[in-house]
Protein backbone atom coordinates (compact mmCIF):
# COMPACT_ATOMS: atom_id res chain seq x y z
CA UNK A 1 0.00 0.00 0.00
CA UNK A 2 1.20 3.34 -1.44
CA UNK A 3 1.78 5.75 1.61
CA UNK A 4 -0.01 8.96 1.28
CA UNK A 5 1.37 12.33 2.35
CA UNK A 6 -0.32 14.73 4.10
CA UNK A 7 -0.01 18.16 5.57
CA UNK A 8 2.47 17.83 7.81
CA UNK A 9 2.51 18.81 11.84
CA UNK A 10 5.59 20.39 12.69
CA UNK A 11 7.56 18.66 15.48
CA UNK A 12 8.43 20.40 18.07
CA UNK A 13 12.15 20.25 17.70
CA UNK A 14 11.76 22.19 14.47
CA UNK A 15 11.92 25.77 13.89
CA UNK A 16 9.21 27.32 12.15
CA UNK A 17 10.12 27.15 8.10
CA UNK A 18 10.79 30.38 6.71
CA UNK A 19 8.09 30.09 4.09
CA UNK A 20 5.15 27.86 5.81
CA UNK A 21 2.92 28.49 2.84
CA UNK A 22 5.27 27.44 0.50
CA UNK A 23 5.73 24.42 2.41
CA UNK A 24 1.56 24.01 2.67
CA UNK A 25 1.19 24.20 -1.36
CA UNK A 26 4.07 21.43 -2.08
CA UNK A 27 2.58 19.47 0.43
CA UNK A 28 -0.61 19.94 -1.29
CA UNK A 29 0.88 18.86 -4.57
CA UNK A 30 2.28 16.08 -3.12
CA UNK A 31 -1.00 14.89 -1.55
CA UNK A 32 -2.57 14.90 -5.27
CA UNK A 33 1.01 13.14 -6.31
CA UNK A 34 0.39 10.34 -3.99
CA UNK A 35 -3.34 9.57 -4.24
CA UNK A 36 -3.16 8.70 -8.05
CA UNK A 37 0.03 6.33 -7.26
CA UNK A 38 -1.60 4.56 -4.59
CA UNK A 39 -4.49 3.57 -7.68
CA UNK A 40 -2.02 3.17 -9.79
CA UNK A 41 -0.20 0.75 -7.57
CA UNK A 42 -3.66 -1.25 -6.81
CA UNK A 43 -4.17 -1.56 -10.49
CA UNK A 44 -0.84 -3.27 -11.37
CA UNK A 45 -0.22 -5.54 -8.14
CA UNK A 46 0.34 -9.06 -8.74
CA UNK A 47 1.52 -8.09 -12.31
CA UNK A 48 -2.17 -6.91 -13.37
CA UNK A 49 -2.29 -4.07 -16.17
CA UNK A 50 -2.96 -0.37 -15.32
CA UNK A 51 -5.36 1.77 -16.98
CA UNK A 52 -5.12 3.90 -19.98
CA UNK A 53 -7.44 6.41 -17.52
CA UNK A 54 -5.25 5.79 -14.26
CA UNK A 55 -2.07 6.41 -16.47
CA UNK A 56 -3.43 9.91 -18.21
CA UNK A 57 -5.10 11.07 -14.93
CA UNK A 58 -1.21 10.43 -13.30
CA UNK A 59 0.80 11.92 -16.25
CA UNK A 60 -2.06 14.92 -16.23
CA UNK A 61 -0.86 15.43 -12.69
CA UNK A 62 2.99 15.22 -13.02
CA UNK A 63 2.76 18.08 -15.56
CA UNK A 64 0.85 20.16 -13.45
CA UNK A 65 3.03 19.79 -10.31
CA UNK A 66 6.13 20.23 -12.65
CA UNK A 67 5.11 23.39 -14.05
CA UNK A 68 4.62 24.52 -10.84
CA UNK A 69 7.81 23.16 -8.84
CA UNK A 70 9.89 24.70 -11.69
CA UNK A 71 8.21 27.86 -11.04
CA UNK A 72 9.28 27.28 -7.29
CA UNK A 73 12.92 26.72 -8.31
CA UNK A 74 13.17 29.48 -9.90
CA UNK A 75 12.27 31.68 -7.14
CA UNK A 76 13.38 30.29 -4.64
CA UNK A 77 16.05 27.83 -5.24
CA UNK A 78 16.06 24.45 -3.88
CA UNK A 79 13.24 24.13 -0.60
CA UNK A 80 15.60 23.11 1.84
CA UNK A 81 14.02 22.23 5.08
CA UNK A 82 14.98 25.73 7.21
CA UNK A 83 12.66 27.29 4.24
CA UNK A 84 9.69 24.79 4.00
CA UNK A 85 10.32 22.46 7.01
CA UNK A 86 11.90 18.73 6.93
CA UNK A 87 8.49 16.87 5.57
CA UNK A 88 8.10 19.79 2.56
CA UNK A 89 11.76 19.49 1.51
CA UNK A 90 11.10 15.66 1.25
CA UNK A 91 8.24 16.11 -0.87
CA UNK A 92 9.45 18.52 -3.10
CA UNK A 93 12.40 16.27 -4.36
CA UNK A 94 9.58 13.40 -4.49
CA UNK A 95 7.58 15.64 -7.20
CA UNK A 96 10.63 16.17 -9.00
CA UNK A 97 11.78 12.59 -9.24
CA UNK A 98 7.87 12.72 -10.81
CA UNK A 99 9.03 15.30 -13.48
CA UNK A 100 10.03 12.52 -16.32
CA UNK A 101 9.00 14.41 -18.75
CA UNK A 102 10.65 17.26 -18.11
CA UNK A 103 14.52 15.47 -17.98
CA UNK A 104 16.40 18.97 -17.95
CA UNK A 105 14.43 20.39 -15.03
CA UNK A 106 15.10 17.22 -13.22
CA UNK A 107 19.12 17.19 -14.20
CA UNK A 108 18.79 21.25 -13.20
CA UNK A 109 17.22 19.82 -9.82
CA UNK A 110 20.37 17.80 -9.37
CA UNK A 111 22.92 20.11 -9.83
CA UNK A 112 20.97 21.84 -6.86
CA UNK A 113 20.47 18.90 -4.49
CA UNK A 114 24.47 17.33 -4.61
CA UNK A 115 26.13 19.54 -2.71
CA UNK A 116 23.04 19.93 -0.09
CA UNK A 117 22.97 16.10 0.13
CA UNK A 118 26.43 16.19 0.46
CA UNK A 119 26.75 18.21 3.14
CA UNK A 120 24.00 16.63 4.69
CA UNK A 121 21.40 19.59 4.66
CA UNK A 122 19.29 17.10 2.97
CA UNK A 123 19.23 13.57 2.73
CA UNK A 124 21.37 11.88 0.86
CA UNK A 125 18.97 9.27 -0.81
CA UNK A 126 16.94 12.45 -2.59
CA UNK A 127 20.67 13.21 -4.74
CA UNK A 128 20.50 9.13 -5.01
CA UNK A 129 17.02 8.45 -6.35
CA UNK A 130 17.41 11.61 -8.44
CA UNK A 131 20.81 10.25 -9.77
CA UNK A 132 19.43 7.07 -11.06
CA UNK A 133 16.11 8.44 -12.75
CA UNK A 134 18.29 10.71 -14.27
CA UNK A 135 20.72 8.84 -15.83
CA UNK A 136 17.60 6.49 -17.06
CA UNK A 137 16.38 9.32 -18.47
CA UNK A 138 19.14 9.92 -20.91
CA UNK A 139 19.79 6.35 -21.36
CA UNK A 140 22.70 5.60 -19.69
CA UNK A 141 23.47 3.06 -16.60
CA UNK A 142 22.38 4.28 -13.16
CA UNK A 143 24.27 4.11 -10.29
CA UNK A 144 23.00 3.05 -7.28
CA UNK A 145 20.26 0.82 -8.28
CA UNK A 146 17.08 2.65 -7.54
CA UNK A 147 15.49 2.41 -11.09
CA UNK A 148 14.00 -1.31 -12.28
CA UNK A 149 11.82 -2.58 -14.98
CA UNK A 150 9.89 -6.55 -15.73
CA UNK A 151 12.34 -8.76 -17.61
CA UNK A 152 10.74 -10.89 -20.52
CA UNK A 153 9.28 -13.05 -17.98
CA UNK A 154 7.74 -10.10 -16.18
CA UNK A 155 9.06 -10.94 -13.34
CA UNK A 156 11.31 -8.01 -11.62
CA UNK A 157 15.07 -7.12 -12.03
CA UNK A 158 17.05 -3.60 -11.28
CA UNK A 159 17.58 -2.20 -13.94
CA UNK A 160 22.05 -2.55 -15.28
CA UNK A 161 24.16 -0.33 -12.66
CA UNK A 162 27.32 1.16 -13.47
CA UNK A 163 29.21 -1.08 -11.43
CA UNK A 164 27.33 -3.94 -9.56
CA UNK A 165 30.80 -4.77 -7.20
CA UNK A 166 30.34 -1.24 -6.02
CA UNK A 167 26.63 -0.30 -6.08
CA UNK A 168 26.59 -1.34 -2.32
CA UNK A 169 29.02 1.05 -1.62
CA UNK A 170 27.32 3.89 -3.83
CA UNK A 171 24.17 3.26 -1.83
CA UNK A 172 25.74 3.37 1.74
CA UNK A 173 27.35 6.91 1.19
CA UNK A 174 24.18 8.58 0.54
CA UNK A 175 22.10 6.42 3.26
CA UNK A 176 20.12 3.47 1.52
CA UNK A 177 20.05 -0.04 2.48
CA UNK A 178 22.16 -3.00 0.63
CA UNK A 179 20.92 -3.56 -2.91
CA UNK A 180 19.57 -7.34 -1.78
CA UNK A 181 17.15 -5.48 0.70
CA UNK A 182 15.83 -3.43 -1.64
CA UNK A 183 15.37 -5.61 -4.38
CA UNK A 184 13.12 -7.95 -1.75
CA UNK A 185 11.61 -4.53 -0.49
CA UNK A 186 10.12 -3.42 -3.93
CA UNK A 187 9.04 -6.94 -5.10
CA UNK A 188 6.90 -7.11 -1.70
CA UNK A 189 5.91 -3.36 -2.26
CA UNK A 190 4.60 -3.97 -5.73
CA UNK A 191 3.38 -7.78 -5.43
CA UNK A 192 6.34 -9.17 -7.97
CA UNK A 193 8.27 -11.56 -8.11
CA UNK A 194 12.15 -11.52 -8.14
CA UNK A 195 13.69 -12.79 -11.05
CA UNK A 196 15.86 -15.48 -9.89
CA UNK A 197 18.27 -14.16 -12.06
CA UNK A 198 18.00 -10.42 -10.61
CA UNK A 199 21.73 -9.99 -9.52
CA UNK A 200 23.70 -11.53 -13.00
CA UNK A 201 21.19 -8.47 -14.65
CA UNK A 202 22.29 -5.89 -12.71
CA UNK A 203 25.38 -6.08 -15.20
CA UNK A 204 24.75 -3.95 -18.07
CA UNK A 205 24.73 -6.02 -21.53
CA UNK A 206 26.84 -4.55 -25.01
CA UNK A 207 25.37 -1.78 -26.35
CA UNK A 208 23.72 -2.56 -29.18
CA UNK A 209 21.47 -5.09 -27.16
CA UNK A 210 17.50 -4.62 -27.23
CA UNK A 211 17.97 -4.72 -23.65
CA UNK A 212 20.32 -2.17 -23.26
CA UNK A 213 19.61 0.42 -20.15
CA UNK A 214 16.50 2.15 -21.22
CA UNK A 215 14.89 -0.30 -23.93
CA UNK A 216 12.34 -3.12 -23.08
CA UNK A 217 9.76 -3.25 -20.55
CA UNK A 218 10.40 -0.83 -18.31
CA UNK A 219 8.52 -0.94 -14.67
CA UNK A 220 7.52 2.24 -13.19
CA UNK A 221 8.91 2.73 -9.80
CA UNK A 222 7.02 4.73 -8.30
CA UNK A 223 8.78 6.62 -5.93
CA UNK A 224 7.63 7.07 -2.33
CA UNK A 225 8.62 8.83 0.89
CA UNK A 226 9.32 5.35 2.63
CA UNK A 227 11.62 3.68 -0.17
CA UNK A 228 14.81 2.98 0.98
Amino acid sequence: MLLLTFLPVQARSEPRPRYPYLASEINNMTKVDQEIRDKFIQEISGGKQFTAKTAKAMNEIDHVNTERMKWIVSKFGWPTPAMVGVESCSNAWLLVQHADADHPFQKQCLKLIEPLARNHVIEGRFYAYLYDRVAQGENRLQRFGTQGKNDAAGQLIISPVEDPKKVDVYRKEFGLTPIEDYAKFLADLYKQKLAPDWRAKLIAPKKGSRSFVGAGNLFIFLTQLSLR
